[in-house]
């Protein structure tokens, strides 16, 4: 009866020992799990960020290259006699304004409305795009129905680091680009959200001649 009743407690404590070494394993395979997901998921972050460097660098390249020709042809021009007021008109709004620039203000716009209709399975997709000048300034509006930018994150939206796609998505600086690049083009950009999406305002001041 004793060696029976002494073959049980050992018989449970291993049990228990079994049981407490597999829970301490499961947790590190967890804890090894987590560190794994969190390493790629900033991997592929730092891999988007590094994209996205690279086509900005390329884009704000253009302008200098351009300038560059500009003044070349500029020199040429004159010795020809074809530089008027129009001309230098036209070489102002050239110099004051990037369409390169823009166009990937606008295609980020719009690669977050589609990020945003994926994300929530929207299928009545729309993003209405209109433009109007009044008082010296070129107003571009940008209007989605992909349900809006979260309120918690919509006053810093433009800031770095900031970011309305779930997490290990994105660059992080999308609209804070945008942002910079609507300043450097001599503009402003904000947002406002509506009862169906977002709605984006980017203003240019046009230069007085």
């Amino acid at each position: 009866i004793y060696v029976y009743d002494d073959q049980i407690k050992i018989n449970e404590r291993i049990t228990k020992e079994n049981d407490f070494f597999l829970k301490k394993w499961n947790q590190r395979n967890i804890l090894d799990y987590d560190k794994k997901d969190k390493i790629i998921k900033q991997q592929f972050r730092l891999a988007a960020t590094g994209e996205m460097i690279d086509a900005v660098a390329h884009q704000w390249k253009q302008p200098l290259n351009a300038l560059s020709m500009m003044i070349d042809m500029l020199r040429d021009d004159f010795k020809s006699g074809d530089v008027n007021n129009a001309y230098i008109d036209d070489l102002e709004r050239t110099t004051f304004g990037n369409k390169n620039e823009l166009k990937h203000l606008f295609i980020n716009l719009i690669n977050n409305s589609i990020d945003a209709f994926n994300e929530r399975n929207i299928s009545n997709r729309k993003v209405d795009i209109r433009c109007y000048s009044e008082d010296n300034r070129i107003y571009i509006e940008v209007e989605d129905n992909a349900g809006g930018i979260p309120k918690n994150i919509i006053n810093n939206i433009f800031k770095p680091n900031v970011t309305t796609k779930a997490e290990g998505k994105g660059t992080d600086i999308g609209l804070y680009m945008s942002s910079q690049i609507a300043s450097k083009n001599n503009g402003t950009i904000n947002v406002y959200n509506t009862e169906s999406g977002a709605f984006f305002t980017i203003i240019l001041h046009q230069p007085t001649i």
